[in-house]
């Protein structure tokens, strides 16, 4: 993104406006920004609700498939969305595009060098289409001026079978490792998609783990091979499946009374409910409105349909 900035003159901070000039909520949203080309933030900057424990700001995602960039939870937007995001103080609001791939260094504790690090993190988010190059050069110096850069091509081809591809680097690969430990990460892919590697077009083996909504994928690779992820499955794209579960827990957190807790969360687990019915309900009942809205950010997390009832209890 940096190299993007200096080279292409595109900022790495871009009001929504420069991506959407013809749409007038874009000009609304005056706090709410692409973070580089794959990523949109929207800082909370207001004091937490004192019922909620939980600060609030107004978001506008565009018609399309947005996902949590941390969660991976799936914001569905059939047309254009004004919604209300609540966080606590050690969250913000972060919403990662259809198709959105994110390498980054994995984290090493106490270690703080801007290195070419060989053990590599890529977030890739289902939805669309996409490429991304990873520029690389020493860091200092004036010797990228001449060439000395390295690029990493990475591109997802969405389809009834998606593949992810991390492409040979190209240009000088003095300047990068080797050998790169590649953690991928599936996030916001349904829970029930299989998975296979290829390295060079010859199936290896990978380890997998899921943590939540991201399936990760470890492959070690010589930079000069190509990594494919091929991936399959009669669904591609969460389904939040644990989205009523995580309304159970908000209610929980909220200071509220705790039969206005349980008659809250009997009334919108009843199935066949309207999510207009459901708010109206539910700003009845809470003593602060604000509580109200923070659950339904959750209740309409897939569009206007409900989420579906689960066993958890309150």
């Amino acid at each position: 993104m940096n190299y993007r900035c200096h080279n292409d003159l595109q900022p790495l901070v871009q009001p929504m406006y420069y991506h959407y000039p013809k749409k007038q909520a874009a000009y609304m949203v005056r706090n709410q920004f692409f973070f580089g080309s794959e990523l949109v933030a929207a800082p909370i900057t207001s004091p937490n609700n004192e019922t909620t424990c939980m600060g609030m700001t107004d978001v506008w995602l565009p018609k399309d498939d947005w996902f949590d960039f941390f969660e991976g939870l799936h914001y569905a937007c059939k047309t254009d969305r004004n919604i209300k995001a609540y966080r606590r103080a050690d969250d913000m609001p972060v919403f990662a595009k259809a198709g959105a791939i994110v390498p980054m260094a994995q984290h090493e504790k106490f270690d703080n060098r801007l290195v070419n690090s060989e053990n590599m993190d890529v977030l890739v988010f289902p939805g669309a289409d996409n490429t991304f190059n990873l520029y690389e050069d020493a860091g200092e110096g004036q010797n990228y001026r001449d060439g000395e850069n390295a690029v990493t091509r990475m591109q997802l081809d969405w389809s009834e079978n998606p593949t992810f591809t991390i492409a040979p680097a190209m240009g000088d690969l003095r300047l990068i490792p080797q050998m790169r430990n590649w953690r991928i990460g599936l996030r916001g892919f349904h829970s029930g998609i299989g998975v296979w590697v290829l390295l060079d077009g010859k199936e290896v083996d990978a380890t997998c783990q899921r943590e939540g909504y991201t399936l990760w994928v470890n492959v070690q690779a010589p930079v000069t091979a190509c990594v494919t992820v091929q991936i399959n499955g009669q669904q591609l794209i969460t389904d939040n499946p644990d989205g009523m579960d995580r309304c159970a827990r908000l209610i929980e957190s909220f200071a509220i009374r705790y039969g206005d807790m349980t008659e809250i969360w009997r009334y919108i687990t009843e199935t066949g409910r309207k999510l207009s019915d459901q708010l109206e309900f539910m700003t009845s009942r809470f003593s602060d409105p604000e509580c109200a809205k923070a659950v339904y950010e959750m209740l309409s997390l897939n569009g206007d349909g409900f989420m579906g009832v689960r066993n958890t209890t309150i």
